[in-house]
């Protein structure tokens, strides 16, 4: 098909039990893409997250939210999810990338290697859990500008991503979040605690934006192909080299995350197809949020947390190619031909 395909990259925040368990177990070509991207990193490190998928049942609240395991488990289940879909033979024109997803972005879209952008991955959980302090993230089920009826309570939290008109994150204090989430639940409104357990998107990531400002920047090898065009929601438009060059990779988990902004611009610019990468559904959910009902055909999901993860996987790849069948159909079909009708 001719219309452009967004692959959108997720963050922190999508893990949960058991997540890819069922199409690692079941699906050779995922498990071997899982299993060969995590070579590269320390082989402790390593074998704690091929425990996770290959015994769901330790994936307890404990170790689901230790970023120093979870970047790179969320790096490499997406990375692994990429390359299932890419030996379908479906290629993303476009990468979207959220928080800790945009490092797997940048590997999509051919700015990193795998390896680097693993590396990050690991460098950067491993780095945020020794240095900064313990915060947790909520999310609100609401408008932003509800915080004024709550003032004191969202004064000393900050607020981290904008997904959609009724759904957004704050970053605070374990005992500031509980405050606000009695209030709002009171109101009606529903909230749901991450499985996060650091202040990424908030003043605590300070001293992360200037370590990482002493990284490397850009990639250490020459990669294979040009760049595909990469959106960045930290940016809110697409990202450049020299974003990448003027420490992104501290950007990325510092700035809010505007993913309202970023998808509605990509959405004017292209009316593409949007694929979820998300173990979860979560962009996809997001997305459903900000585009009108008629359109909702346009998002394909991967796996979500209902249901068994290889059928999902099984009924995505159907959708898809009785989508692509049927719009190759209408290209071919001329005006001259017959309809079929009397």
């Amino acid at each position: 098909m001719s219309r452009p395909i967004i692959v959108m990259s997720p963050g922190q925040g999508v893990q949960y039990p058991g997540m890819g368990s069922a199409l690692y177990a079941s699906d050779d070509s995922f498990r071997s893409e899982f299993d060969q991207a995590l070579k590269p990193i320390d082989r402790g490190l390593a074998d704690r997250i091929r425990a996770l998928i290959r015994q769901p049942n330790q994936m307890d609240e404990q170790v689901l939210e230790d970023c120093r395991v979870t970047h790179p488990f969320v790096f490499v289940i997406h990375y692994a999810l990429a390359r299932r879909v890419e030996l379908e033979g479906i290629r993303a024109t476009h990468i979207l990338g959220y928080s800790l997803g945009e490092f797997l972005a940048s590997v999509l879209s051919g700015h990193l290697s795998v390896e680097e952008g693993l590396q990050l991955a690991v460098e950067t959980g491993r780095w945020v859990h020794e240095h900064t302090p313990e915060r947790r993230m909520m999310a609100i089920l609401a408008n932003p500008e509800i915080r004024s009826d709550y003032y004191p309570f969202l004064e000393g939290v900050t607020l981290a991503c904008y997904n959609y008109p009724e759904h957004f994150v704050v970053t605070g204090r374990k005992e500031e979040l509980e405050l606000i989430a009695n209030e709002v639940a009171a109101d009606g409104y529903h909230y749901e605690m991450l499985p996060i357990r650091r202040g990424f998107h908030a003043a605590e990531m300070d001293p992360f934006l200037r370590e990482a400002a002493t990284w490397p920047a850009s990639p250490v090898k020459a990669l294979p192909r040009d760049p595909l065009p990469q959106y960045s929601c930290a940016l809110g438009r697409s990202l450049t080299v020299a974003d990448i060059r003027d420490n992104h990779w501290g950007k990325v988990h510092r700035l809010p995350v505007q993913f309202e902004a970023t998808f509605q611009k990509i959405d004017a610019e292209l009316q593409p197809r949007y694929l979820d990468l998300s173990v979860s559904g979560t962009l996809a959910a997001f997305a459903r949020k900000l585009i009108p009902r008629n359109r909702y055909s346009d998002i394909y999901s991967l796996q979500s947390r209902l249901g068994d993860g290889i059928t999902q996987f099984q009924r995505f790849l159907s959708r898809w190619r009785n989508d692509e069948d049927a719009e190759s159909a209408r290209q071919h079909k001329t005006p001259a031909e017959p309809s079929g009708k009397d």
